[in-house]
């Protein structure tokens, strides 16, 4: 009898229990309002100001940046964001991809 309560106890004790998962965010968050600031032409020292250093830079094109932002919540991905740059001659050619919404 003894056994049995001690069972259903640890049972009543784990199923209590819920496994935490704390929120994970990986790379840049970029507003709308940062984006809207970019303009093409400008140089790559400019566009850094505006957005900070990109998440990925690629090694055999240099001029290509992207940003990429995600947040998982409860170990299921909420946002996902994207934003490429390119250029020309050091100089912002053109912007595609999504900024993070409010």
């Amino acid at each position: 009898m003894q056994k049995i309560l001690i069972q259903i106890i640890i049972l009543l004790l784990l199923s209590s229990c819920s496994v935490y998962r704390a929120d994970l965010q990986q790379g840049n968050l970029i507003s709308a309002e940062s984006v809207a600031q970019l303009r093409i032409g400008m140089d790559k020292r400019e566009v850094q100001k505006v957005l900070g250093t990109p998440l990925i830079t690629h090694a055999f094109t240099r001029d290509r940046w992207d940003y990429f932002y995600s947040l998982k919540q409860d170990g299921k991905l909420v946002k996902k964001t994207n934003l490429t740059l390119l250029f020309e001659n050091n100089r912002l050619a053109s912007i595609s991809g999504q900024a993070a919404e409010k």
